[in-house]
């Protein structure tokens, strides 16, 4: 049930209606799967490593100038707020077709006009992010389960 919840947006108005019968300890960590899931993303979205545009300041690697990232930084800020407005289109990976990653994909040097990024790369790699957020919940760990039916519900291995 904890892998049904991450497209859910836990502060709705429907969810909160429903939510008001899970136990304290049990919502608590659905809550911190969703942290643990915005986190992750951010990590992942921020890594210098993985992503050439965090390398700042930007350099072209064909003209040599310095490039800013503006639509990188749309980007992840856009993804970062929905995992709190519309985690259901994170969850379903429908985020990967927002017009923000068009624009990412096809960015160009502000002063050559060459390609920033490689479209095939950079999408495999934002799959791989969506792919690797958590999706479950551990609460068996917790001692003071009060609904063992619950706990089965909510326990993904």
């Amino acid at each position: 049930a904890a892998a049904r919840t991450v497209g859910v947006d836990l502060c709705s108005r429907d969810a909160v209606r429903d939510m008001g019968a899970v136990d304290a300890p049990y919502l608590a960590r659905l809550m911190l799967l969703h942290r643990r899931r915005r986190e992750a993303l951010k990590a992942a979205l921020d890594a210098p490593g993985e992503f050439y545009a965090n390398c700042a300041p930007g350099k072209c690697s064909q003209c040599q100038k310095e490039i800013v990232h503006a639509g990188w930084l749309q980007l992840k800020y856009a993804w970062v707020a929905a995992m709190e407005t519309c985690p259901a289109e994170v969850a379903s990976g429908r985020i990967l077709q927002r017009p923000e990653v068009h624009e990412v994909l096809g960015a160009t040097c502000q002063h050559c006009e060459r390609k920033l990024y490689n479209p095939e790369v950079t999408m495999v790699k934002l799959k791989a992010i969506l792919d690797r957020l958590p999706t479950s919940v551990d609460v068996r760990a917790h001692p003071r389960c009060y609904s063992s039916e619950l706990a089965d519900n909510l326990y993904t291995a």
